[in-house]
């Protein structure tokens, strides 16, 4: 693997001690969005000639500042392993939609069909992939909803961990969510308010004018899972009111309905108790 920054990628194309660049590879481009609702942009290809084809890119392709090159040391992949790997990553970008594709929509040409063992050994690399570029920051494919293996200052470990928090209203569950390392995630199916009042947060009409774009939100619901920058933030879009951690409660009955339930704890209190608990565990240490 290789991560190289745009003018660096192009100053090494001759260079015979990258021994990547002369291998069948899979690559991802990255960079800031050129338009629409989300901030960053990707492109994810293939080649066996990367170095020839991010000199096409640098060309033609403005956005990226940053490509990251996989492939394996050795000389056992081909065309039909690299093609088979682009359009599964492809595929799982589009699936947690984090990033702004510049890939064709049409996509690409069919792989060429291989046997279960080199579909095994393929799957296999793509879960390096997902490892490494998740370790080196980009959670291009990362679900929203598993984009927490640790939260900030808490000893959480698994998203097992993390409770489920709902907004209730007129006895019925209008939104659910959960905390993430990247804000607080709405769930699919969750309510978005037809309105906005006068003070509502340009940083949420932001996220909510691109979900309206992109078909995020269809009758006053959300198609997709969505991530706002605090349940405050999530609170606005749900409800139009700034209640925020006040309004999500998870449920402290086991076995009940959401709605049915009587006894709540409030996402703050739930906060609160967390950071009460790391405080402790750093004075026991």
């Amino acid at each position: 693997m290789l991560e190289k920054e745009r003018s660096e990628a192009i100053a090494n194309r001759q260079a015979p001690q990258d021994t990547f660049l002369g291998k069948a590879c899979v690559y991802i481009l990255f960079g800031a969005a050129e338009d629409g609702g989300k901030d960053e942009m990707a492109y994810i290809g293939e080649s066996e000639n990367v170095a020839s084809r991010l000199l096409a890119h640098y060309a033609k392709k403005e956005f990226w500042n940053e490509a990251i090159i996989l492939c394996r040391t050795d000389d056992d992949f081909n065309k039909g392993h690299i093609r088979y790997i682009e359009r599964q990553l492809i595929d799982l970008a589009k699936k947690c939609d984090r990033y702004a594709l510049n890939n064709d929509p049409a996509g690409t040409s069919n792989e060429k069909p291989f046997n279960s063992d080199d579909k095994s050994v393929a799957d296999d690399f793509i879960d390096d992939i997902k490892a490494l570029v998740e370790m080196l920051g980009y959670k291009i494919f990362t679900p929203l909803r598993e984009s927490f293996r640790t939260l900030p200052e808490m000893e959480i470990e698994t998203t097992d961990d993390i409770p489920t928090f709902y907004i209730i209203r007129g006895g019925a569950v209008i939104a659910t969510g959960q905390p993430t390392n990247d804000g607080f995630v709405v769930f699919e199916g969750s309510q978005i308010a037809a309105t906005e009042s006068p003070s509502y947060p340009p940083k949420i009409k932001h996220i909510r004018d691109a979900l309206t774009q992109d078909g995020g939100i269809a009758d006053g619901k959300l198609t997709k899972d969505c991530v706002f920058p605090s349940p405050t933030g999530a609170g606005w879009a749900v409800l139009d009111n700034s209640a925020g951690s006040s309004s999500w409660k998870t449920p402290l009955e086991s076995g009940v309905p959401p709605a049915e339930c009587k006894q709540w704890k409030t996402f703050a209190e739930w906060r609160a108790e967390q950071d009460n608990m790391s405080a402790t565990d750093a004075l026991s240490e």
